[in-house]
């Protein structure tokens, strides 16, 4: 029970529209990508991002906890099996590092269909 309140008591500050930011600059500079442009899409569990000019949609997860890093590595593999498949499933970014750690938290890289892209730009 003590480990339990310790975890909780490292575990990151709440997932907000700041905390999340913060995360994909630190993440985006990492990896060699622009985040100047950018768009909030959803803030919720996650925080979505395009980044239209870099075809990427970011992920950023509320934290990266041992639960939070399996769950995303699965997330991951499960989406790279299913367009394997060929299975029209949306594509992580295969040419960049997944996931980041940044701010505290997972930040993953995903490909953005060029009509998402055209839609996000109007």
């Amino acid at each position: 029970m003590t480990l339990m309140r310790m975890d909780a008591a490292v575990n990151h500050d709440a997932l907000t529209q700041a905390s999340a930011a913060r995360a994909l600059a630190s993440a985006c500079s990492q990896v060699g990508l622009h985040s100047e442009k950018v768009e909030l899409l959803r803030l919720g569990e996650n925080a979505i991002y395009a980044l239209p000019s870099e075809g990427t949609a970011v992920r950023v997860a509320r934290a990266d906890t041992e639960d939070i890093k399996e769950k995303v590595a699965k997330e991951l593999a499960i989406s790279c099996w299913l367009t394997s498949q060929d299975f029209p499933a949306l594509r992580p970014r295969d040419d960049l590092p997944q996931p980041v750690q940044a701010e505290g938290r997972l930040v993953t890289f995903w490909e953005i269909l060029r009509a998402q892209c055209c839609e996000l730009r109007r």
